[in-house]
Parts: C-alpha cells; structure tokens; sequence
C-alpha cells in the first residue's frame, strides 16, 4: 500500500513539474513574441532610415553632377579661345 501511495505521489509530482514547464515555455514564448515585434518595429525604423538618408545621397549627387555639366559646358570654348588667339570668346550656337 505504501509502495502506491509512493506511486500516486511521483506521478503527482512528474505532472505538477510537467504542468510548470509548461507554464514556463508559455512566458517564454509570450516574451519572446514581445521581443520580436520590438525587433521588427526597430527594423523597420531603420530601413524607413536608411532609405531616407540613401535617397538624400542620391540627391547630393544628382547636385554634384549637375554642378560639373554646368562648370564643364563652357569648357570647351575655353579651351578653343586659347587655341585660337581670339580674345573674344567663341559663341554659344555657331549655327546661328
């Protein structure tokens, strides 16, 4: 009789340990959805960052090179003036 009441007690106590663990895995798994949508949440703030401030390099360079055909588009007629030796310098449409 001793022996199952030894039993009964072990069976109690593997499905009380059993019923904790479980317990256990559902907090953990409860945190860890938590982390995980603070994850995504940071994540998208820095891709929402990083496009912002690719598509301000983007514009910086579009800057830059517009800036150099500008300086560049009278270069050539610089160059020309000094070939030629013409003080005057050359005009903008020959053609015309």
């Amino acid at each position: 009789m001793e022996e199952n009441k030894s039993t009964q007690a072990t069976d109690t106590e593997k499905q009380g340990w059993k019923d904790k663990a479980e317990d256990t895995l559902q907090d953990l798994k409860a945190k860890a959805s938590v982390y995980a949508d603070k994850a995504e949440e940071k994540l998208e703030e820095l891709k929402d960052k990083a496009e912002d401030k690719f598509e301000e390099f983007k514009d910086k360079a579009e800057d830059v090179v517009d800036d150099l055909k500008e300086k560049a588009s009278g270069l050539w007629d610089k160059v020309k003036d000094k070939f030629d030796g013409d003080d005057e310098p050359a005009k903008k449409n020959p053609g015309n």
